[in-house]
């Protein structure tokens, strides 16, 4: 009888606690062709993260690393570039030699002391992309996941970029 409950019990919790990450996607714009691998592409560092009065400082960068790293085994070049508006990024990405533009901004950064307080933290991330020659809009998504108070790292909300934006950058090169 023992056995019978406990091994339910262990299976559901280390289960948990293995969960792959999950993220939500919104798509609001998006082409029916995938971007080309043979061209450069920009990211645009977005600017850091606030939660209330909370700038989460590097979090810009963060965001802006992990999807660089992400685009590394598609794009034939990556090029970051600082936080800019839409028409300053595109001249620094056309000046550079870039197909593609990668806009990002940062929605929501909330970071919690999730396995204290059950809230769980929240990441939104906006990304843009942009043919840089005509400027035009290729694909526009909200990334969004909540990291889970069974996350072996305490849920920090760093800790799910590299897995969203590997995910997501997966999908424009199909």
């Amino acid at each position: 009888m023992y056995k019978t409950i406990c091994f339910p019990l262990v299976v559901l919790l280390f289960g948990c606690a293995t969960a792959p990450n999950e993220y939500e996607s919104i798509h609001q714009y998006q082409t029916n062709e995938p971007l080309s691998s043979d061209g450069q592409i920009s990211v645009q560092t977005p600017k850091n993260a606030r939660f209330d009065e909370t700038v989460y400082e590097d979090s810009g960068y963060k965001t802006a690393a992990a999807f660089k790293e992400a685009l590394e085994s598609h794009a034939k070049a990556i090029k970051v570039i600082d936080t800019c508006e839409l028409n300053n990024c595109l001249k620094q990405a056309k000046s550079n030699g870039s197909k593609y533009l990668m806009a990002l901004n940062l929605i929501f950064w909330e970071d919690r002391a999730t396995n204290w307080s059950g809230k769980a933290d929240r990441l939104t991330v906006k990304v843009s992309t942009y043919e840089v020659s005509s400027g035009d809009l290729l694909y526009m998504s909200y990334l969004h996941t909540n990291t889970s108070i069974y996350a072996p790292s305490g849920g920090h909300v760093e800790d799910y970029l590299p897995f969203i934006s590997n995910q997501y950058v997966s999908t424009l090169y199909k």
